[in-house]
């Protein structure tokens, strides 16, 4: 008697889509207001999701824009995204805000929030799978945001950046 094991490997795309519609792909303002040494921090967030999807800045701001501020009304960041419903009843996307807090001193922990921002930027939404930038936690000790360690795309994350 002869006993066969099969093992299937099911990918079950867990990652979910802001409920909006971008239209395209718009570049990053940086505020002028960022430090010199967020800025370079921006960047390398930028510089890990660039493989799969080129995130392009611009020197001016203008309403075509998406917008990157420091906002201190949370410990970590924000995305803010303005629309309007089309007349076949869909949300299109016109205006995105991202802020993140500049009281953030830890390299890792900045990073991971700018890249987790940027992700809902190109439209992706929370994620319940472990591991995944877009399900992600942080310690917040005295109103401190804590070091964490360096952000790396989940195949989840990199499934919803290939999605959009």
């Amino acid at each position: 008697m002869n006993i066969i094991n099969l093992f299937f490997v099911v990918s079950i795309n867990a990652y979910n889509l802001i409920n909006g519609v971008i239209p395209y792909q718009k570049n990053y303002y940086i505020s002028s207001k960022i430090s010199d040494m967020h800025k370079l921090w921006i960047t390398d967030a930028m510089d890990i999701i660039n493989p799969i999807k080129k995130l392009e800045t611009q020197e001016y701001y203008n309403n075509n824009c998406i917008r990157i501020r420091y906002d201190t009304q949370r410990y970590t960041g924000f995305s803010d995204f303005e629309g309007y419903l089309n007349s076949d009843n869909t949300w299109l996307i016109d205006k995105i805000n991202l802020g993140i807090n500049p009281n953030i001193q830890f390299y890792n922990a900045f990073v991971l929030i700018m890249v987790h921002e940027l992700l809902h930027s190109i439209g992706c939404m929370h994620s319940d799978v472990f591991g995944s930038i877009m399900n992600t936690s942080l310690y917040v000790i005295n109103d401190k945001v804590q070091d964490t360690e360096y952000p790396i795309l989940h195949q989840d994350d990199i499934e919803c950046i290939q999605s959009v």
